[in-house]
């Protein structure tokens, strides 16, 4: 019997993974789409015992650890961050965070199962990398929920201003706001490729129809779904926002107008009245 744990962080929101393998001499040119793999042979320096242990670097900033004890991970995470500045600013803020863990267990005797945290099989494919796929988008995904929370709670304010009549937000604020909804989206959809169905998957029907359900096991679609939704409130509450700003606006330019058009009429009446010259 054979068994892999999984430990997988979303340790910043993107990682240079060609940086990374040009320091451990991997001679390669990685695409967006993926990942990093380091073995025996690169931990040799980095953990005092790398045997049977390894990681792999996704580009969207998670890490899935394979076999390693938390110091182990610890020392590893603290290695990369000498390499890739991403990484050391991540952890300064707010270190290792978003985690999730999974157990492989390969027993030929054994009755094949997959549930929310194990999956039994009789045999080794590419569920390693099938597992790491899915655990490295949830924890990801749990990044980008937590950010949106944030600005969700952020808009408060602005609901808040709305309720009491007042519009004091300025434009540069709800420029800021709306960057920052359609980073997560470009994000969620590009970056995680939550979306698109990995090379893994190809390769291999049973991988393809194992990625479907730890997917559905992750809920990673309705998490989505539940992202997308909230991200939709926040432009319909900017909308609502900036369309009060330009109503807001529209009517000092009235005014504006009104007020010289006013002034050149008193102008003219002093004129003719003779009061002034």
């Amino acid at each position: 019997m054979e068994k892999y744990e999984f430990d997988a962080y979303s340790v910043c929101p993107e990682i240079n993974f060609n940086l990374i393998a040009r320091h451990f001499g991997i001679d390669k040119k990685y695409k967006w789409e993926e990942f990093l793999s380091l073995g025996e042979a690169e931990l040799k320096g980095v953990i005092p015992n790398p045997a049977g242990k390894c990681l792999k670097i996704f580009p969207f900033g998670s890490v899935v650890f394979i076999n390693l004890a938390h110091n182990e991970i610890m020392d590893i995470v603290g290695y990369l961050a000498k390499i890739e500045a991403g990484i050391a600013a991540a952890l300064g803020l707010e270190g290792l965070a978003c985690h999730d863990n999974y157990e492989l267990i390969v027993d030929a005797g054994a009755e094949p199962s997959v549930s929310f945290d194990r999956l039994v099989t009789g045999r080794l494919r590419q569920q390693v990398d099938a597992v790491s796929i899915i655990l490295a988008k949830s924890v990801a995904l749990e990044r980008v929920e937590r950010d949106i929370t944030k600005l969700v709670d952020e808009s408060e304010g602005i609901i808040g201003l709305l309720e009491r009549g007042k519009v004091g937000t300025r434009d540069k604020e709800l420029v800021r706001i709306s960057a920052r909804i359609m980073k997560f989206r470009h994000n969620t959809i590009s970056y995680i490729m939550l979306l698109d169905k990995p090379d893994v998957a190809w390769k291999d029907q049973e991988t393809d129809e194992l990625l479907v359900e730890l997917a559905h096991i992750f809920e990673l679609e309705d998490r989505y779904k539940s992202f997308s939704s909230k991200t939709d409130t926040l432009m319909e509450i900017v909308d609502v926002f900036t369309n009060l700003l330009n109503t807001r606006k529209g009517v000092r330019l009235e005014y504006a107008v009104i007020g010289l058009i006013l002034i050149e009429v008193i102008i003219t009446i002093l004129e003719k009245t003779g009061l002034i010259r």
